[in-house]
């Protein structure tokens, strides 16, 4: 019964506005759900969106918390993070130009002004001439990391990791940004931080590249919180 009522609020998504999730709306225009796929839609609907992400981030963030967050996507989780807890501060970074809009609908639509959206990538150092981005034709597949069913490419600015943290100062990294942590992880400090979610990639990441991840939460003093762990969402937290 369930699914069925599912399939009739996906046909007949445009006769309304929003859908609640954790806490929040998530608006049917645009990436959101008015153009996407049944599979999305059903997992917003039964709450299941970026599952494992969401459970994790709830179980750590706190308030005032200032959150971190690579690969903003749709807005959603960074939306959920900022309703979930008093007096937190988002700073976003995005690299599919396309999907900035979409955040700040999410974010204006829920009354969350402690958000801020960068259309940048982070990467252990700035690199003046930009990278590449491959855009996927599922969003949440695009990439630095260039594979099947490419849809085109976007030259995006790149900033330094050492630097965002010296001028935001966060609390909690969130990461999911579709195997670049290969790159990312490899050399950069977390000891500022007090926890980290992270999603990594099988597919796109070796086993080494994942060991080097864990390596450097686990030398910056962040503990593995096994009992947040999902899928291939792993959690970190630095125990006081």
């Amino acid at each position: 019964m369930n699914k069925l009522i599912a399939r009739i609020m996906y046909y007949t998504r445009f006769l309304r506005s929003s859908l609640p999730f954790y806490g929040i709306r998530v608006p049917f225009d645009g990436f959101h759900l008015g153009r996407t796929t049944w599979t999305t839609f059903k997992f917003v609907y039964r709450g299941d969106y970026e599952g494992p992400e969401v459970n994790a981030l709830l179980g750590l963030v706190r308030k005032g918390d200032r959150l971190l967050e690579l690969g903003g996507g749709l807005g959603i989780v960074s939306g959920v993070a900022a309703n979930a807890a008093d007096n937190a501060h988002l700073l976003i970074f995005e690299a599919n130009p396309a999907l900035i809009p979409h955040i700040k609908t999410l974010h204006k639509l829920n009354g969350l002004t402690n958000t801020e959206i960068r259309n940048q990538l982070v990467f252990p150092k700035a690199d003046a001439q930009g990278r590449s981005f491959f855009v996927h034709n599922s969003f949440g597949a695009s990439s630095v990391v260039e594979h099947k069913k490419v849809a085109g490419t976007v030259e995006v600015p790149v900033v330094a990791f050492p630097d965002v943290v010296a001028e935001f100062r966060p609390d909690i990294l969130i990461c999911d940004i579709e195997g670049a942590e290969a790159e990312l992880f490899d050399g950069i400090d977390l000891s500022g931080f007090r926890a980290a979610v992270i999603e990594v990639h099988p597919s796109l990441v070796s086993p080494e590249k994942i060991k080097r991840l864990f390596e450097t939460c686990l030398s910056a003093g962040l503990s593995p919180r096994v009992d947040l762990f999902g899928g291939t969402v792993v959690a970190f937290e630095r125990q006081e």
